[in-house]
């Protein structure tokens, strides 16, 4: 629990503001409210699981520090479970329900609304740890500086998220990892800076010298510099498959393009052609010409209506095996249509097992009526190459067909582009070809930059220097605080017995070495600690000293001041004066250190009692003599004038009124 006034209101405000940005992942699901999804161009929109979290994380950070520790556990525990199932989906590739699978059904109805980033996993995992530290039953000491650590690692991967999608745009892949949205960057960094503070107000003193908030500061700063690393390089591996993409998409575009050069070819052909088979002997001289003349095709056949093949040009030596491909190939095509329905596209089928040889079928038809079909068979490695094997696109091309033989290879793509390639596949009639288009190693140098690994290599020096130098300021401020100390020591000590200093929260205590010699110990013998001093005041004064310190401590008094006796090492009692103030609190006033001066009035302290003692012996007899004087009726300063210069010792009350009597006559 965290007894600090301004923590507790810091950590109220925080949390609400939490609630506030995690409420607009709910109403950004309602029409006409989209907007409050994704208020800044950019930055991913908030999903209503993120939304759900920030919610949790806001509800648990307020129950915290209303006193509420089981609360504030829970919601912080709700915020790291979504974390964990995310970051475990990421790294199983397992579909938990919180990131659909690409590619699913899923993936495009919920994407939107239950998509969770790693980066946004981990902002919400960290603040949702340091939550539970502080609500956890371990010394409240111990676990404030854990989410202080906590606090500064989520605000340092905050800021480096926040800057990171403000240059560069972290679609896809990138965003999956490293995009957040910007709801969920604003809350890490009002949640962060909430567990810092805490950790800071509760001893900013020890804070300042600590070892977690340089360890803290560059574990926040490695983190973000390897996400961001990552983020980089997938970024810019998804501008390289997108290339790819467009690449493939020209590169379909061009293989149809080349498909329908040789079917309009047979169509010319087709519409001056009647069957059974060309009428002129020079139509074979130039069906073998055309053959030689178009890129992959190697025969053109004639068919009649029942699907027979009755003419092959140029005859070969296989024409008979593939006259009969040809009419199983086109039997198959058909599936029994009759003639006076071929009136429809060009029909493409494959001849073999293989794939590697395809016939494109035209119909003969005239307006009575369809009789026949003019086939062209084509090498398909043949007629495509012309269309990828160009050097100057820096791409490599594979067609595959549907059996996975290579149909057709450009160029072999780098070993490291394998994974950026473009898998698409494309019909073309009965065939089903996947086209696959990798960037060169030429492309791949073009498109990818520098900046990654120039962005890893700051973040690691970032994550060396920051901490060195929050450490380097930690420790000047340490050793200033040593040399006033020193300084104001070597001051005082020409004026009283020496100075002392406490510092509240840790019970730690600094006295003086020449009090210590002073009363006979050595300056170690005793720990540095308030209470080894406390344990050798006289235990009639213990009380009123904590007392006085305890007044002073809560504000009540000025300044401390106490005298009280002091044991030396031969059992003795010293007396000692201690005159404090404290000189430095928490912003919420808790005291934090305490300085003071000690002196030891001993010697002047027996003097005052031997002054009191002798003063009361004379007021004992003066006023034994005024008495003796008053019932003799003789004039007291007569009296005392006779008296006084034979008075040594103490006189009894009646012979001071017999001394009276006789060296006093008796007036009237």
């Amino acid at each position: 629990m965290v007894p600090d006034s301004r923590a507790r209101w810091a950590g109220r405000v925080a949390g609400w503001l939490l609630l506030l940005l995690g409420a607009t992942g709910a109403l950004g699901l309602l029409p006409g409210l989209q907007f409050l999804k994704q208020p800044v161009t950019g930055f991913s929109p908030l999903s209503l699981v993120t939304g759900l979290s920030l919610c949790a994380l806001g509800a648990g950070l307020v129950a915290l520090v209303s006193g509420k520790r089981t609360a504030g556990a829970l919601g912080a525990a709700g915020a790291v479970l979504v974390a964990a199932l995310a970051v475990t989906q990421y790294l199983l590739g397992v579909d938990l329900g919180i990131n659909p699978i690409a590619g699913s059904a899923a993936a495009s109805g919920l994407s939107s609304s239950v998509r969770v980033s790693i980066a946004s996993a981990m902002l919400l995992g960290l603040a949702g740890a340091g939550l539970i530290t502080l609500a956890s039953p371990i010394s409240p000491h111990r676990g404030r500086l854990f989410a202080g650590g906590f606090g500064c690692v989520v605000v340092a991967f905050a800021l480096g998220i926040l800057l990171t999608t403000g240059i560069w745009n972290l679609e896809q892949q990138a965003g999956l990892l490293a995009g957040s949205s910007f709801q969920t960057l604003i809350g890490s960094l009002i949640g962060g800076s909430c567990l810092v503070f805490i950790a800071w107000s509760a001893d900013p003193t020890a804070a300042r010298s600590a070892y977690w908030l340089p360890v803290s500061v560059g574990a926040g700063c490695l983190v973000t510099a390897i996400f961001l690393w990552r983020a980089l390089i997938i970024y810019e591996d998804d501008r390289v498959r997108g290339q790819a993409t467009i690449a493939a998409r020209t590169a379909r575009r061009e293989i149809y393009g080349q498909v329908q050069t040789g079917t309009r070819l047979l169509s010319r052909i087709a519409r001056f052609s009647s069957p059974p088979r060309p009428q002129s002997p020079n139509w074979s001289s130039s069906m073998v010409a055309i053959t030689r003349d178009i890129d992959g095709l190697l025969a053109i056949a004639w068919t009649d209506s029942t699907a027979k093949v009755t003419y092959v040009a140029p005859p070969t030596a296989d024409a008979d095996t593939l006259r009969s491909q040809l009419q199983r190939g086109l039997e198959a095509a058909l599936g029994g249509t009759p003639p006076a329905s071929w009136h429809s596209a060009t029909m493409y089928f494959g001849i073999g097992t293989e794939g590697q040889t395809f016939a494109a079928a035209v119909p003969i038809c005239v307006p009575a009526g369809c009789s026949g079909h003019v086939l062209g068979v084509f090498d398909a490695a043949s007629l495509l190459e012309p269309v990828l094997d160009n050097p100057g696109e820096g791409y490599a091309f594979t067609i595959l067909t549907s059996r996975g033989a290579s149909l057709l290879t450009s160029r072999e793509p780098p070993a490291g582009a394998r994974n950026l390639m473009d898998r698409s596949s494309f019909k073309l009639g009965d065939l089903n070809w996947q086209l696959q288009v990798g960037a060169t190693r030429e492309t791949l140098q073009r498109l990818r930059s520098k900046l990654p690994d120039l962005l890893l290599l700051a973040g690691l020096l970032v994550t060396a220097l920051l901490p060195l130098t929050v450490r380097l300021a930690q420790m000047t401020w340490s050793r200033a605080r040593l040399v006033e100390r020193v300084r104001l020591n070597l001051a005082l000590e020409t004026a009283t017995d020496g100075i002392w200093e406490w510092d509240v929260p840790s019970g730690a205590a600094i006295r003086s070495a020449t009090l210590w010699r002073h009363l006979g110990y050595g300056p170690t013998e005793f720990p540095a600690k308030i209470d080894s001093w406390m344990s050798l005041i006289n235990p009639d004064d213990r009380a009123a000293v904590q007392a006085a310190m305890a007044a002073h401590l809560a504000g009540k008094t000025e300044s401390f001041e106490a005298e009280y006796r002091i044991r030396d090492h031969l059992g003795g009692w010293h007396w000692v004066i201690d005159r404090g103030r404290v000189v430095e609190r928490a912003p919420s006033g808790v005291p934090l250190r305490v300085l003071g001066i000690s002196a030891d009035v001993t010697e002047r302290k027996r003097t005052d009692e031997a002054l009191e003692a002798s003063e009361r012996r004379f007021r004992a007899c003066f006023d034994s003599a005024l008495t003796s004087c008053r019932s003799c009726s003789t004039s007291m300063g007569e009296c005392w004038r006779r008296i006084a210069p034979r008075w040594t010792s103490p006189v009894r009350r009646s012979s001071s009124c017999a001394v009276c009597r006789s060296g006093i006559p008796r007036s009237g």
